[in-house]
């Protein structure tokens, strides 16, 4: 038997973009706003990989943008960009050797 908390926490709102993937657990009380989430694939200065995830909105949504990172042996971890407002970008890094595997946010 399915209860109404198993079936909302189950829905995502899953987007293609920038070659990745973007996906993110939709809220009643926040983010209601935040719509056209994209991700941009970059490079560091010293080789690092991560993404910059930019979601618009009114002036008074915040998101954070958080990564996978993966390395060649498929080990997987998650890194998290900081808290940002509607219409900028929050940036998350993996470390050397990993490389950008999916995208995410989630309204704050």
């Amino acid at each position: 038997m399915r209860t109404p908390g198993r079936i909302a926490g189950a829905i995502a709102t899953v987007a293609i973009t920038g070659g990745g993937m973007l996906a993110a657990a939709p809220s009643a009380s926040a983010g209601e706003q935040l719509y056209g989430c994209t991700s941009s694939y970059i490079t560091g200065s010293g080789g690092h990989k991560g993404a910059a995830i930019t979601c618009k909105g009114a002036d008074w949504e915040s998101f954070v943008g958080w990564v996978k990172c993966r390395n060649v042996d498929g080990h997987i971890y998650e890194s998290y960009g900081p808290k940002t407002w509607a219409n900028n970008a929050s940036t998350a890094w993996c470390a050397l050797g990993y490389r950008v595997y999916a995208t995410y946010y989630y309204a704050v």
